[in-house]
């Protein structure tokens, strides 16, 4: 492979972050991998393009982490503070039934702007 297109691999040529876009991060780290599996080669994907979307693949999963142990917290402390685990217990479902109340908003805004 000649230097110029090493270098526009590293360096995120916009040609390869639209293929990126179209497979999908996952696709082509399943390809890396089954190339290092029937070549025995260390093979891995790297440059902008991924070093950029490697934070965002569970993304997902610790924001509901921190859903999760954000509403434990006020469950405890409001259990603590008002002696009662059942008035505790309604703070915090209504406390979620905000936040999704919010997030239908938002998609519904999302949507009456025509963006995805």
């Amino acid at each position: 492979m000649s230097y110029t297109r090493q270098r526009k691999l590293n360096m995120g040529y916009p040609g390869i972050l639209s293929c990126a876009c179209c497979i999908g991060e996952q696709d082509i780290r399943a390809i890396c991998e089954s190339f290092a599996s029937t070549r025995n080669l260390p093979n891995y994907p790297h440059g902008i393009i991924f070093t950029f979307w490697e934070q965002y693949v569970s993304l997902r999963f610790y924001l509901g982490m921190a859903l999760v142990a954000a509403l434990a917290a006020i469950f405890a402390i409001l259990a603590v503070v008002l002696l009662n685990i059942v008035a505790a217990f309604l703070v915090v479902c209504d406390a979620f039934s905000w936040r999704i109340l919010f997030i239908n908003f938002y998609m519904f805004i999302q949507w009456q702007a025509g963006s995805p």
